[in-house]
């Protein structure tokens, strides 16, 4: 394939064509996953619910990993996390990181500010100190999968993850 953007090879590939997709070009493209910035999504889902939409194509196929204002630093980013938390959108996430493990191991590193995220997935959590970022604590996480959040395991290594945070 001829020259062009990171962009416009994916959007060529996914879209069949033959030749480097222009900017302004309209293409069909087939999507993997649909991947929502963490900090709109939450209008994105209210909008498709007040379009009386009966359900997304494929929700195993969403994906709003939290990474902006994470923990929420007021009211507005708190309320905008709520919304995001809905189990219908972080649990496909949740089985697509921990799927694509399952089927090719490998070292990953997931930046998460979600203690119960890191648990659900990670198999060592390493919590990090306030600025000047230090190592504070290694969690080992010898739990089965896939993981269940009511899992008392998984709850008591939670608490463990929560107590090292806040000292």
């Amino acid at each position: 394939m001829a020259s062009g953007t990171i962009s416009q090879k994916i959007f060529s590939r996914a879209s069949g064509s033959t030749k480097i997709v222009e900017p302004g070009e309209i293409v069909e493209a087939g999507v993997d996953y649909a991947m929502s910035h963490d900090g709109t999504s939450v209008l994105a889902i209210r909008a498709f619910r007040e379009m009386a939409s009966e359900r997304v194509w494929d929700p195993e196929r969403i994906v709003i990993p939290f990474d902006h204002i994470v923990p929420a630093n007021n009211e507005t980013a708190a309320e905008l996390h709520r919304g995001q938390r809905d189990e219908e959108l972080t649990a496909p996430w949740h089985r697509y990181i921990a799927g694509a493990l399952a089927q090719a191991p490998r070292t990953t590193v997931l930046v998460t500010h979600d203690v119960e995220e890191a648990a659900m997935l990670a198999d060592r959590i390493v919590i990090l100190s306030p600025r000047p970022a230090r190592v504070q604590a290694v969690l080992e996480v010898a739990l089965p999968r896939p993981r269940r959040v009511t899992d008392p395991a998984l709850v008591a290594l939670r608490e463990r993850a929560l107590e090292a945070l806040r000292a």
